[in-house]
């Protein structure tokens, strides 16, 4: 266990650190050097104002030195963070500049970490992740040492670093798994960790696992910081309800989240949900509905070209499923004008082109050689669309009588099928 240090050795520490004799503090806060000797060494009771002359005089006025100090120094700190968790930044930022002296107590490693930790908090949501990567990075030389509560901010704001800046889902993850362990009487878990714990799934193409932390974020949590998160679990959670087949209940969320965009009139977010509803309606087979959302998202997402493009798309399939075939080309041209620059948008909308002409072999050939390979190649955001294709052409090589092509196509279903149930470890049952 680590030694608890006096009052004088916690002084004597600063005082080498910073590079001053006893001789300089002792003019500094005029008394003897031999004075200052006694404090150290814990022969002579420190006065209150004695202290905070030797605070001064060591540049750490407001650092925490004594228990009650130290007691008062944790509760500023903790309510910096609720600060961030707020949204409440510029006073985050005030609030941790005054309290800025524990960078200069080298005893005082826990604190300094979760002060830092702070800091890198307020700095991702200032958009500067190279500064709170930094920090963390800093963090680490000690971490091995730390007590809980630091631990819990340190692999937080770990996870969120990897989630958010470097898109490495899998390493993102396991640190938020061990946010989950670490919890303390001065730091919990949140609806925001089991949230984002989600999205990474989500992002690993495993969206029942995502389901299954945002309905956990939504039934154990409550109060503000659900509240101002409960649109955005709805959306993603209705997204994975949809990616696994549950059209009922994405639905229901979806409309959910229309409603709210309208109360807020929030144009982008209404056409965001328009856009969702749009999308979960053309499995159910309400081809007409789908071409009606989609018409009213066009006129809210107007300025976003690739979004409008992939609306097109979507109409595009619509189309084709009503067997209205000009309209659809018209569609897909329309489509194409607002997709140049974006290679995926103009394969999707080529390959619903070939939808229509299926039954020439070089259209099947497309989908099979250029459709199929470019989704996989984009990792999991394409897997889902890979999913259509794969279905749409197996059916059309059973009814060509084409058995090994099916059989092929059906293999490459089945295994985007089981990587969003078991992710990408899982073991084959022979």
């Amino acid at each position: 266990m680590k030694k608890e240090l006096t009052l004088g050795e916690k002084i004597r520490q600063v005082r080498k650190e910073k590079g001053f004799s006893q001789e300089n503090m002792a003019y500094a806060i005029k008394t003897s050097d031999a004075f200052v000797g006694r404090i150290e060494r814990g022969e002579a009771e420190c006065s209150e104002e004695m202290l905070e002359a030797i605070k001064e005089f060591l540049g750490i006025v407001g650092a925490p030195l004594l228990e009650p100090e130290i007691k008062v120094y944790k509760s500023r700190l903790w309510a910096a963070n609720e600060m961030i968790n707020a949204s409440r930044l510029s006073d985050a930022r005030v609030a941790l500049n005054d309290l800025s002296a524990i960078k200069h107590l080298p005893f005082e490693q826990d604190l300094s970490i979760i002060y830092s930790m702070i800091e890198a908090r307020i700095l991702f949501r200032e958009g500067n992740a190279a500064a709170a990567e930094e920090l963390i990075n800093a963090a680490e030389a000690t971490i091995d040492e730390a007590g809980v509560s630091a631990l819990h901010m340190y692999h937080r704001n770990k996870g969120y670093l990897y989630y958010a800046q470097k898109n490495d889902y899998k390493k993102a993850l396991n640190h938020y798994f061990l946010v989950l362990e670490l919890e303390s009487d001065e730091v919990k878990y949140d609806a925001n960790v089991l949230f984002t714990i989600g999205s990474c799934y989500n992002s690993l193409f495993q969206p029942f696992k995502a389901i299954s932390y945002y309905e956990q974020a939504r039934r154990e949590f409550s109060g503000d910081s659900v509240h101002k998160l409960a649109s955005q679990i709805d959306i993603e959670l209705a997204t994975s309800y949809a990616h696994t087949g549950d059209l009922k209940r994405a639905e229901k969320l979806f409309e959910a989240s229309l409603a709210h965009a309208k109360s807020i009139n929030n144009e982008n977010s209404i056409g965001i949900a328009l856009m969702n509803l749009a999308f979960v309606k053309g499995p159910k087979g309400e081809y007409h509905e789908v071409i009606k959302y989609t018409d009213q998202a066009l006129v809210y997402l107007k300025n976003d070209k690739y979004t409008c493009a992939m609306l097109l798309y979507n109409k595009a399939l619509i189309l084709i499923n009503l067997k209205e075939f000009e309209q659809c080309k018209k569609v897909i041209e329309q489509g194409k004008a607002l997709a140049q620059g974006n290679e995926t948008c103009m394969i999707l909308l080529e390959s619903a082109n070939h939808l229509i002409t299926l039954n020439d072999s070089a259209s099947a050939n497309y989908i099979e050689t250029v459709t199929i390979p470019h989704l996989i190649s984009c990792g999991n955001s394409g897997k889902y669309a890979v999913q259509h294709y794969c279905n749409v052409l197996e059916a059309h090589y059973k009814k060509k009588r084409a058995t090994k092509k099916a059989m092929a196509i059906a293999v490459i279903s089945r295994d985007i099928y089981r990587e969003m149930i078991f992710g990408t470890e899982y073991f084959l049952v022979i």
